[in-house]
């Protein structure tokens, strides 16, 4: 079940490396660690989900950084990036 293919290609997913963006409480995060995959970077720009994200996982690499400045050169080698969804209240998406 953790072993997935692209492009004929085998990958087990329990192996990868995972950057979680808009990461909220962490909810891809508990998922993809439940299955043995490494959180290398989380992000969300809500200074309260860093709070909450930060109990939930004590020794993750967590950033509040605006996800628009954030220099992919300097992000940790990942193999899956994954983004929660939009927190209505704050997203722009469907306002223009």
């Amino acid at each position: 079940m953790s072993n997935f293919l692209i492009k004929n290609e085998k990958y087990n997913i329990q192996t990868m490396n995972l950057i979680d963006l808009c990461a909220g409480t962490g909810a891809f995060s508990l998922a993809f660690e439940k299955i043995g995959s490494t959180i290398v970077f989380a992000n969300d720009f809500d200074k309260f989900s860093k709070l909450a994200y930060n109990i939930n996982f004590k020794s993750h690499n967590f950033s509040t950084i605006n996800i628009n400045d954030i220099d992919v050169k300097q992000l940790p080698k990942h193999n899956i990036i994954c983004a929660g969804f939009p927190c209505q209240s704050f997203s722009l998406a469907g306002k223009n």
